[in-house]
């Protein structure tokens, strides 16, 4: 099963209230990829799904997490996965990644202790998933690979397209 078709599927099967958290920096060429998928998810979504942006890392805007009635939080991020640029790499099992992946910008404190932490302090999420976009460049100033603008536009409208599909949000 490709990622988009189980990203689709545990949107389906949460139907709790989503919040996608894009984590990122403009800075860092392909490291933009999460913070462009919340772009891309304000365009296209027309505010069906809550986003929070988080330049900096996860553990920078845990906070704004209260602002939101969150029950599943969806963190999108550039990753080093060994994946093609662009790739998509899904999993709800943040507290133990695969020692292989890594997302790029929650390097101050590893993601699996703030989704750890996050589930301590906001009772009500009952699901913590990463997905993240392979990153190819991380140059200073560069523009992100056009393999990752492309992957930022399909996650955000697969995203949009699953929370419209779900009877409660139509």
């Amino acid at each position: 099963m490709d990622t988009l078709t189980r990203l689709e599927e545990w949107i389906s099967r949460n139907k709790g209230k989503l919040v996608v958290a894009c984590v990122g920096t403009e800075l860092r060429c392909d490291d933009v990829a999460g913070l462009l998928v919340c772009n891309y998810i304000k365009q296209y979504c027309n505010g069906i799904v809550g986003t929070i942006e988080c330049p900096g890392g996860l553990e920078l805007c845990s906070h704004k997490l209260f602002e939101h009635n969150v029950e599943n939080l969806l963190v999108v991020d550039g990753v080093l996965a060994g994946l093609k640029p662009g790739q998509l790499y899904f999993t709800c099992n943040v507290e133990n990644l695969e020692a292989d992946v890594e997302p790029i910008t929650t390097h101050s404190l590893p993601l699996s202790t703030v989704a750890k932490y996050i589930k301590a302090v906001h009772e009500g999420i009952k699901d913590i998933c990463l997905l993240g976009i392979q990153v190819g460049c991380l140059e200073l100033g560069a523009k992100p690979l056009r393999e990752v603008v492309e992957s930022a536009k399909i996650v955000a409208l697969k995203i949009c397209s699953a929370i419209r599909s779900l009877s409660e949000y139509s």
